[in-house]
């Protein structure tokens, strides 16, 4: 997938990136008091975007392209800051919707969002494109803005429509500022919260910026993260196993609904019984392996895997880097840090989590790293990736899916696409091996294979080897 960033355009040449969501029927009413509240004390801010879009070259109202008028009118947004799941968030459209274009408001903490560029409640059947492989757009809310315009995107869509529904099959999007319109909407519509700023939306995934990485070199490298074991929740895992039946026999029997068929009161007899033997059964597993996950928690934080990563950092990046005096995230001391070394950037590689995660007959280690680019002198960032270490059949954990909201999209979307699987994936090990007199050095073996690969292919990305 090739981009191209003319001015203050993004050009996405494929993919698809079906970003409005589905209306009322009637425009939805301003801004609650609540809202405001929060606006005003600067826990939120309310983000400006401007939507329009055509199919087959023709204007077209939005939620028409062949989405599900089922729902509120929300997009799919992701918090990177706490590598949350992807989430429909709900939208208002004061002005209404049009084939003009629409006025989309997002009440939002401040902080950095992967927007995905797709709907939360879109029909996997009304889009060609594999869902896993839809882009999206790094979304930069910054503190102390109550208003803030995050750009205007022209959504161009290629597809064939059958009676009144619309197949896309191809999407070009082109990001445009009009902070004049923007300025003009939020005096009409937002008077009284404050001024307005501009952050506009960045394509997520590679290089942001008109000159290369190597331009930016030296850098200042930062490190820092996580270094607590996640480990799993026996009593719910058990809970959720002996629990299958009772859901499978729902299911074939047309759900807990309307209609539902006489497998329902199997199920309904079996809940009980089912949810104590998974209690009992976690407390059991708790007792048998949360000991020893307990010491691989302890051998890790001896193992100190940040020292590993600003060591590995250090030998890829060779004179390029140069590692900072202080672990603390960017800020005013790192800024100050990164002029004092004559540094142009300042590389940030933070340990976002480390977890045991279940395969189908074992466990192997996941651990997921956060890399950005900032400019030292813009302070801007022009790079931000997701490495996940894991293996390719993990299982989903309870919860790792959002909120309980149903989506068709989003329900097994995982991991969320703002994540790139690394080329070197885990190892899967029974727990009677993690456990052994071995476990311990599997742990180091994988913890260090895992920040070497994310490091590696960071340099590669940035073009640094």
């Amino acid at each position: 997938m090739a981009y191209r960033f003319p001015g203050l355009s993004v050009s996405v040449a494929t993919g698809a990136i079906l970003l409005l969501g589905t209306g009322c029927a009637t425009p939805p009413s301003a801004l609650s008091p609540q809202q405001r509240a929060a606006i005003s004390t600067g826990q939120r801010s309310v983000v400006l975007l401007r939507l329009e879009t055509t199919f087959n070259d023709r204007p077209v109202v939005a939620r028409k392209l062949g989405l599900s008028e089922a729902g509120p009118f929300a997009l799919a947004l992701a918090n990177l800051d706490r590598n949350g799941p992807i989430e429909p968030e709900p939208v208002t459209a004061p002005a209404g919707e049009s084939k003009e274009g629409t006025w989309c408001c997002l009440v939002m903490e401040p902080g950095t969002y992967y927007l995905w560029s797709a709907l939360p409640n879109i029909q996997p059947r009304d889009l060609s494109a594999n869902p896993k492989d839809i882009g999206g757009w790094r979304l930069n809310v910054p503190s102390g803005a109550p208003v803030v315009y995050a750009g205007s995107l022209q959504l161009k869509c290629q597809g064939r429509k059958f009676i009144n529904e619309r197949f896309v099959k191809e999407i070009r999007a082109n990001l445009w500022n009009e902070p004049a319109a923007a300025a003009a909407f939020a005096d009409r519509e937002l008077a009284g919260l404050g001024p307005m700023t501009v952050s506009l939306l960045q394509r997520f995934g590679g290089w942001i910026g008109d000159s290369p990485a190597t331009d930016r070199l030296p850098a200042l490298l930062v490190v820092h993260g996580q270094t607590n074991l996640i480990t799993p929740d026996w009593k719910r895992r058990a809970i959720e196993q002996t629990m299958l039946p009772a859901r499978t026999l729902a299911s074939l029997s047309g759900g807990y609904g309307p209609g539902a068929g006489g497998g329902v009161v199997l199920a309904l007899a079996y809940t009980p019984f089912g949810w104590l033997v998974g209690r009992m059964k976690g407390s059991s597993d708790a007792h048998t392996w949360q000991p020893c996950l307990e010491n691989l928690a302890q051998e890790i934080r001896l193992f100190d895997p940040l020292a590993c990563l600003r060591s590995d950092l250090a030998v890829q990046m060779g004179t390029n880097g140069i590692l900072a005096g202080t672990p603390s995230p960017v800020g005013d001391e790192v800024w100050t840090a990164a002029y004092g070394q004559k540094c142009r950037s300042v590389l940030q590689a933070d340990v976002a989590r480390i977890q045991f995660r279940e395969v189908s007959g074992g466990f192997c280690l996941e651990a997921l790293l956060r890399v950005r680019v900032w400019d030292a002198v813009s302070r801007q960032c022009c790079f931000e990736a997701h490495w996940l270490y894991s293996h390719p059949r993990g299982k989903q954990l309870p919860g790792e899916s959002g909120r309980a909201a149903t989506s068709a999209i989003l329900e097994h979307l995982f991991p969320p696409p703002y994540v790139t699987l690394l080329s070197v994936s885990s190892q899967s090990y029974k727990l009677d091996d993690w456990c052994g007199a071995g476990g311990q050095q599997i742990l180091r073996d994988e913890l260090t294979k895992a920040i070497h690969q994310a490091v590696g292919e960071t340099t590669e990305a940035l073009g640094l080897r």
